[in-house]
C-alpha cells in the first residue's frame, strides 16, 4: 500500500499514513499535535518493474534506466509499428547510450517534418 505524507500547518511536523489508493484520506490529522490543518506532501516516486522479484514490503530498489528505456521502446514499437521507434528499440537492445538514441529521435523528427512540408506543399 502507498505511504502518504502530510505536512502540518500548525506545528510543521510531517505525518505519514499507509492507505490503499481508493481510501479516503480527507480526515487526516497531525500525529504530533492533532491539528486537521494538514497539506498533502508530494515526494519522489520509486518505480519497481515486474521483470525481477518484488522487493520486501516497504523496501525500494534501484531501477536501471537502460532497462526501462529498452522496455518502453520495445513496447511502443510493437504497439505502433513505428519504424523509427523500432530502430530505437533495436539500438537500445544493442546497448546504445542516451546520446545515440537522442540523435536517432532527432533524425526521425527532422525526416517527418521534411515529409510533412513536402506533402503539405504538394496538396
Amino acid at each position: 500500500m502507498p505511504v502518504y505524507e502530510y505536512d502540518c500547518a500548525a506545528c510543521g511536523e510531517r505525518t505519514e499514513i499507509t492507505a490503499s489508493m481508493a481510501a479516503e484520506t480527507d480526515a487526516v490529522t497531525c500525529s504530533a499535535c492533532g491539528s486537521a490543518d494538514v497539506r498533502r506532501h508530494y515526494g519522489s516516486v520509486a518505480i519497481v518493474g515486474s521483470r525481477h522479484a518484488a522487493p520486501a514490503p516497504g523496501a525500494l530498489r534501484a531501477v536501471d534506466g537502460g532497462d526501462l528505456t529498452r522496455d518502453v521502446a520495445r513496447r511502443y514499437a510493437r504497439d505502433t509499428k513505428d519504424p523509427a521507434i523500432a530502430e530505437i528499440s533495436r539500438r537500445a537492445e544493442r546497448g546504445a547510450g542516451p546520446d545515440e538514441l537522442r540523435q536517432i529521435v532527432n533524425e526521425a523528427k527532422a525526416d517527418r517534418e521534411t515529409r510533412a512540408r513536402k506533402g503539405g506543399a504538394a496538396t
